[in-house]
């Protein structure tokens, strides 16, 4: 139990020890700061996630507590990305369960859930249409798909 207790405790008096310590930013958290401080939290309410931890982030709580219902939980969870504008560029790659609101199934339903958050490789924007980034890909011609090559037994790779 204080194994426990203490991994949750200490990521959070790090942060605020460094934080102490660095200019004043204007708020407390980024957002890939906070997905790190939630990281494997449980709360037993889901739609108080984002309350909670909206002190630590620059957004309007008021607005969030205005969204009740059935789908408050997601509904918050969007209200609070479209609050921030930005998100960490990967944050459609986050490997949690995501939102089922139309336009933004690529949100996490929850940051405490979130496996990844350390990317540093831009943002991307979130507007009420969904997410706005450019990103690369490899396309994967056909043949390699339906017909590839059996491994060599004479290679090998060390």
């Amino acid at each position: 139990m204080a194994l426990s207790f203490t991994r949750g405790l200490l990521p959070l008096l790090g942060h605020r020890y460094g934080r102490r310590h660095a200019p004043n930013t204007g708020h407390e958290c980024s957002l890939r700061e906070v997905i790190g401080l939630v990281r494997r939290r449980t709360t037993t309410k889901p739609e108080d996630e984002t309350i909670a931890i909206a002190g630590l982030l620059p957004i309007d709580v008021g607005a969030l507590l205005t969204i009740n219902g059935e789908n408050a939980a997601e509904e918050r969870m969007k209200a609070l990305i479209l609050q921030l504008g930005q998100v960490p560029r990967r944050f459609p790659l986050l490997l949690t369960t995501k939102l089922r609101i139309p336009g933004f199934t690529w949100a996490p339903r929850s940051l405490a859930d979130a496996r990844e958050s350390d990317d540093a490789d831009g943002d991307a924007t979130c507007t009420e249409d969904g997410l706005l980034c450019q990103y690369s890909f490899v396309r994967l011609e056909a043949s390699l798909r339906t017909n590839p090559r059996p491994p060599s037994h004479g290679n090998r790779f060390t």
